[in-house]
């Protein structure tokens, strides 16, 4: 069987190509995906596509075939999956118009009736900061930051929101707070207001029980530190890819120690991919935000900016770098030649 995949052949050089899928039969847990639509993860990827970052020192060994989020039919299913030929499901397959994988490696679920397959594709990027809700101490009617609004960040507050937090949105951009306020997040803050002098402290904006760091920025973390209150959790939930700034190591040092803070990993791989367990799995993340947007709860319509084919893939991934400001949510459809 033959598959179409966007691959990276070297930095900052993305493709179409055509792939062979093996013709044998499925094993017992193996499932068979024809893509409908996938959704480009814009920290992750574009990290890979310029191999430009410092968080994993080590090369990056092209090729690489990204991309984590497809929502698509079921077309083959082993006797023991959880799922059946004809299902509407969200997997965590790389961008390809059809995808074999066994299921107990790679998250595949079911997207309720009601749930657009392209929306469907956003909760995925939801689930990122799930993890990290799930774990915080923080419970409803505590305040909460998430500091960086872009499409991680964004999601991040809504859940938040779902979850009975009052949210601060903080953004340097003013058009993402405004979407931000018309996903529900009333209140939003740019950043250069907390600068000493620029702005006083009050209640609003220090006394947050917990902080999510979605920007992946350097200066994000200190903005974080400077808005929880003392004794509460920071999560790292953007990858600081690369050193963008000179942050003095004392400067994020001293409001942990001098506010007795938990600075905590906000990596979604830190609870299992499905199972019982007490604080969650990834799974069940998804569940929970896929059954928000049946219901209306999370709004995701407006944060998908670009809709491409894969022909115009390579383009995307350029015009990404360039110009970020201008994306958020870049679904590819497979529907179309």
């Amino acid at each position: 069987m033959r598959t179409r995949r966007i691959v990276f052949t070297g930095r900052g050089q993305a493709a179409l190509e055509d792939a062979d899928i093996p013709d044998a039969p499925l094993t017992p847990h193996e499932v068979l995906l024809r893509t409908a639509h996938s959704v480009i993860s814009p920290g992750t990827e574009l990290a890979n596509y310029t191999g430009d970052h410092t968080l994993f020192p080590n090369p990056d060994r092209y090729p690489i075939y990204p991309g984590y989020a497809a929502v698509g039919e079921v077309i083959a299913a082993g006797r023991e999956a959880a799922v059946r030929i004809g299902d509407r499901v969200l997997a965590h397959v790389p961008h390809c118009a059809f995808a074999r994988f066994d299921s107990r490696a790679h998250v595949c679920v079911r997207v309720p009736d009601g749930v657009a397959p392209v929306q469907a594709t956003l909760a995925r990027i939801a689930q990122v900061s799930a993890a990290s809700i799930g774990l915080m101490a923080a419970r409803p009617g505590d305040r909460a930051a998430v500091i960086g609004l872009g499409l991680v960040g964004n999601l991040a507050a809504q859940l938040l929101r779902r979850a009975g937090l009052t949210v601060l949105g903080v953004e340097p951009l003013a058009a993402r707070r405004g979407l931000a306020e018309r996903c529900g997040i009333t209140q939003t803050l740019d950043p250069a207001l907390l600068k000493e002098g620029a702005a006083e402290r009050d209640a609003t904006t220090s006394s947050c029980r917990v902080a999510l760091e979605c920007s992946g920025q350097d200066r994000g973390l200190l903005t974080a530190l400077s808005l929880v209150a003392p004794r509460g959790e920071v999560f790292l939930v953007g990858a600081a890819w690369k050193r963008s700034t000179d942050v003095i190591a004392a400067d994020i040092t001293r409001p942990i120690f001098t506010k007795y803070l938990a600075v905590r990993s906000g990596w979604e791989w830190q609870i299992p991919l499905y199972g019982e367990w007490s604080l969650g799995s990834i799974a069940g993340c998804t569940d929970w935000i896929l059954a928000c947007l049946r219901d209306g709860t999370l709004h995701v319509a407006d944060l998908i900016t670009d809709r491409v084919s894969p022909a115009e893939v390579p383009a995307a991934y350029a015009d990404l770098l360039e110009h970020p400001a201008k994306h958020l949510g870049v679904v590819i459809d497979w529907e179309r030649t």
